[in-house]
C-alpha cells in the first residue's frame, strides 16, 4: 500500500493570444514511458495565499515575473487523485488564468524532483496533443480554457460606471 501525500495546489492557464498554453510535458519517475502535458502550478507552500503560489510558480516554472494582479480567478477549483513517486497524491487545486504574449519560457527554480521528470516546458495547442493521442492534464483543459477565457472577457468589458469610464 502506498502513502498518501495531500497537499493544496494551485494551476495557472498561461495562454498567449494565438491560443497556445504554456505547458510541461513530463512523466512519474516510476513510470518514465508514460509522458502527460500538464499545466504550470505546483503545491502551496505552508502560510502562502493562493495567489501567492501561483505567481511563484509561474516565475519558477516559466521564468516570467507576473504582477498578481494580471492572474484571473480562481476559474476553477477541484480535487484530482494520482499516483506519484511511489505515493498516491490527493490535491486540492485552484485555477487562476493568465493571458501573456508569447516568450521564450524556461525554468529557472525547478525542485530537484521537477528536474527529474521534466521533458520540457513549451507552448502547446492542447486539443492537437489529445487528437494525436498524447495526455493532457486537466482532462477537460479546452473546456476549462474556454470558461476561463469567458470569464476573464466578462471582467474587462463591464458597463460603464463612474469608476470605470473617465
Amino acid at each position: 500500500m502506498s502513502d498518501v501525500l495531500r497537499r493544496r495546489a494551485v494551476r495557472v492557464l498561461v495562454v498567449e493570444p494565438g491560443g497556445t498554453v504554456l505547458m510541461i510535458h513530463g512523466f512519474d519517475p516510476h513510470d518514465p514511458a508514460t509522458t502527460y502535458w500538464y499545466t504550470i502550478g505546483g503545491g502551496v507552500d505552508e502560510g502562502e495565499a493562493d495567489l501567492e503560489a501561483a505567481v511563484r510558480e509561474v516565475w519558477e516554472e516559466t521564468g516570467l515575473r507576473v504582477d498578481p494582479a494580471r492572474l484571473v480567478g480562481p476559474v476553477h477549483a477541484d480535487e484530482v487523485v494520482f499516483p506519484f513517486e511511489g505515493r498516491t497524491v490527493v490535491q486540492q487545486q485552484v485555477y487562476y488564468l493568465l493571458e501573456v504574449p508569447w516568450y521564450a519560457a524556461r525554468p529557472v527554480a525547478f525542485e530537484e524532483t521537477e528536474v527529474r521528470s521534466t521533458l520540457e516546458v513549451g507552448w502547446v495547442d492542447p486539443q492537437e496533443r489529445q487528437r494525436r493521442g498524447e495526455t493532457v492534464y486537466p482532462e477537460r483543459l479546452v473546456e476549462l480554457l474556454a470558461r476561463a477565457c469567458a470569464t476573464a472577457s466578462e471582467s474587462t468589458t463591464s458597463a460603464p460606471t463612474s469608476q470605470n469610464w473617465l
